[in-house]
């Protein structure tokens, strides 16, 4: 766990340490998994919506301690390296974790000031046209662990969408994609081909070149200002699917291949200027980018962060 990012949880801890009602760290699982609602807004006496919010700050607190703890472990001289794998494997999880909560909280502080201030996600989430075709294939894997897949993808888009690029880098959770011949660096029309991610789950992308009369002009229509125009191409876990690693990236540069037309005309069409025709294009593809992230992150809402 990085140390802006440590600063940042012991900030909104002390931030909130004060408002969180008494006897709520015995309750907020049940609170975040919805079970009886209006009994819990009564026994705490606030509307039930501002209880998750505290509720999440309750689950914050307890998956930063968890963490807190197996990082003890880790640095612990007695314990055999085959349990400290296991326990970073599991500090993995839950720092993704505890990111994505403060990120819900930071949103949710956003959503109560009223404000016409542009958006401020970092960076800019497209799809190729075919984003289906990962989606149904992580739904419908023979794991029967689709949802559980999904979670961690959305929790992969949101940090690609809300974190600088360079410090994702500097972490090492972007590495660039290797061709299956040679083991050459991938490119597409010179644009690196490159995954987000830890463990058996990954998002496939490029960085989108955009014209600087094209970036002014997003802002202006959608008012989300950007620093990075992410395209994901293809996203999936391998244990999800039950396929080895190899096989997993083999499809990936496969459906690479078969579209690659159509992900070139996405590069071409943000790289050159808009007219009235390619403006109404790229604001649909955006707009359509917005429901599909949307639709991911509320996987990990519906389920109230458990």
């Amino acid at each position: 766990m990085d140390e802006n990012f440590l600063e940042e949880i012991k900030s909104l801890i002390y931030q909130y340490k004060n408002e969180i009602p008494k006897g709520l760290e015995f309750y907020y699982k049940d609170v975040l998994a919805g079970n009886n609602d209006d009994a819990m807004a009564n026994m705490f006496n606030m509307p039930i919506e501002t209880l998750r919010k505290y509720a999440i700050v309750c689950k914050i607190i307890a998956d930063y301690n968890d963490v807190c703890d197996g990082l003890a472990i880790i640095d612990d001289e007695n314990v055999d390296q085959d349990e400290k794998q296991e326990y970073q494997k599991t500090v993995d999880e839950l720092t993704d974790a505890v990111r994505m909560q403060v990120g819900v909280i930071r949103d949710l502080e956003n959503g109560e000031k009223e404000s016409d201030v542009i958006d401020a996600s970092v960076n800019l989430i497209i799809y190729a046209k075919h984003i289906d075709d990962s989606k149904n294939r992580t739904r419908n894997a023979r794991s029967g662990r689709g949802d559980e897949a999904q979670k961690k993808v959305a929790n992969l888009i949101r940090l690609l969408r809300d974190s600088d690029y360079q410090s994702l880098r500097k972490k090492g959770l972007m590495h660039q994609l290797k061709t299956t011949v040679g083991n050459d660096e991938c490119y597409i029309e010179k644009n690196a081909f490159e995954r987000i991610g830890g463990g058996t789950t990954k998002v496939n992308f490029i960085r989108v070149p955009i014209s600087e009369k094209n970036r002014e002009t997003i802002k202006q229509y959608t008012r989300s200002d950007f620093n990075t125009l992410f395209l994901i191409i293809s996203y999936g876990d391998f244990k999800n699917e039950q396929i080895s690693e190899k096989k997993f990236y083999s499809m990936v540069y496969s459906d690479m291949e078969k579209n690659k037309d159509a992900i070139v005309e996405i590069i071409n069409l943000f790289k050159n200027d808009f007219n009235d025709q390619t403006l109404s294009i790229a604001l649909e593809i955006i707009n359509n980018g917005f429901v599909i992230t949307e639709e991911l992150l509320s996987i990990i809402l519906d389920s109230h962060l458990q």
